[in-house]
């Protein structure tokens, strides 16, 4: 039943609230005092379709809720429970809102829901009848709704209604298959081709990134002996022009020397020869790392060849797969 009805900002309406008793309610007044302006609201509520026009000029949007007791309402009970939109004290509220700028949204127990989901809901609340208007009670569906209302039989309903569920899941997997079954003949030997396909790549975890990381260093091979070079001629020093040219490596091991005969007059000292000692050792260890960089890099044409062949297939698979 009805209980309590709110609008604000709607057509003329600033702010109403109506509250609805048991038994028969009488809404009177003269003409265009907003009487249809309360069924409008209540249509609105049952889903009916709306637009800003409703909403009252200057604000911002228009709202409309209805508050239901739900003691002789058992069908609409088992819907929000069904749809898990159920309250602990059994409260149901339908709320509607329309915006200015074109938006609207409904709302069942202050959960966002969609138009239809309200519209469902409402008819199991609500039956508007009118002059031009489809009067529910001539509805197949709604006549059975209330025939077993009248009934009670709530947990043979849920049977006849799990039967019949999976009844229709059975139609469509039987359907499903039954497409597969007329399926193009040629597809069964296509699809064996691709999978051949595939297996003839035989495809690695993460090959594609290993062999672009290797195409990467062959394709810039010289480059990287080229640098690796300078490198190790800044650290070992190196011959240019015919005089020869004192790399990193040299000049710590001569400050070292310097720092460690003056650590006899200074002890203060000790810390820097330290210091200069782990560079040293730090430098002749890179120098060793750089020369055996340096030993393992070659220039291999045949293996870029390779790699451009295989990486070539692997995109060719990746485009049509």
């Amino acid at each position: 039943m009805l209980q309590r009805l709110r609008v604000r900002d709607f057509a003329i309406v600033d702010r109403i609230e109506v509250a609805f008793a048991s038994g028969f309610t009488v809404v009177t007044g003269e003409t265009g005092a907003g009487k249809s302006l309360i069924v409008d609201a209540l249509g609105l509520i049952a889903g009916a379709r709306g637009d800003s026009t409703w909403v009252r000029h200057g604000a911002e949007r228009a709202e409309i809720e209805a508050e239901f007791a739900m003691a002789d309402s058992p069908l609409a009970s088992g819907w929000l429970r069904q749809q898990e939109l159920d309250e602990p004290d059994g409260a149901c509220r339908l709320r509607r809102t329309l915006r200015a700028d074109g938006g609207s949204r409904a709302y069942v127990n202050d959960r966002a829901v969609s138009l239809a989901t309200l519209r469902e809901l409402s008819t199991l609340l609500l039956a508007i009848h009118g002059q031009h208007e489809h009067q529910t009670l001539l509805d197949r569906g709604r006549q059975l709704q209330l025939l077993d209302a009248v009934a009670g039989h709530d947990e043979l309903l849920g049977t006849v209604r799990a039967t019949a569920r999976t009844w229709r899941e059975g139609e469509l997997e039987l359907d499903r298959l039954a497409k597969l079954g007329g399926t193009d003949p040629a597809l069964p030997g296509l699809l064996a081709f691709q999978l051949d396909e595939l297996d003839k790549a035989a495809l690695e975890p993460d090959e594609f990134a290993r062999l672009i990381a290797e195409h990467r260093r062959i394709a810039h091979a010289q480059e990287l002996i080229e640098g690796g070079q300078t490198v190790a001629a800044l650290i070992d020093g190196e011959a240019d022009g015919g005089e020869a040219q004192s790399g990193a490596a040299t000049r710590v091991a001569r400050a070292l020397a310097a720092v460690q005969d003056l650590v006899g007059h200074d002890a203060r000292l000790q810390a820097l020869a330290a210091s200069l000692d782990q560079a040293q050792a730090a430098l002749d260890d890179a120098s060793l790392e750089l020369a055996r960089y340096l030993d393992r890099q070659e220039v291999d044409p045949a293996r870029l060849s390779a790699l451009d062949t295989r990486l070539g297939e692997l995109h060719a698979l990746a485009r049509k797969h």
